[in-house]
């Protein structure tokens, strides 16, 4: 992923991500890395990937998760529940 991860690239987003899970293999490592800008929607999104992934029995994680979404995530407290590795 790169760019935005916005309220704004949602739809977007949400389209690109889920095609993507639906047909990969059982094992997904999405990387953020390239992220350069997001908000609550942006980890929104990342609990609909994970939710996503579970209902398909694929185990997911999360890399170079942006200092922004960690600083969401924390004050949220889904940092906990999301599978993050950086």
């Amino acid at each position: 992923m790169s760019g935005e991860l916005t309220l704004q690239t949602t739809n977007n987003a949400l389209a690109l991500l889920t095609d993507w899970i639906m047909s990969s293999q059982s094992v997904l490592a999405l990387d953020l890395a390239e992220i350069t800008r997001s908000d609550s929607a942006g980890v929104a999104i990342l609990i609909h990937c994970l939710r996503l992934a579970k209902q398909q029995n694929k185990q997911m994680t999360f890399y170079h998760v942006p200092e922004q979404m960690m600083a969401i995530g924390s004050a949220s407290g889904v940092n906990e529940i999301l599978p993050i590795s950086q």
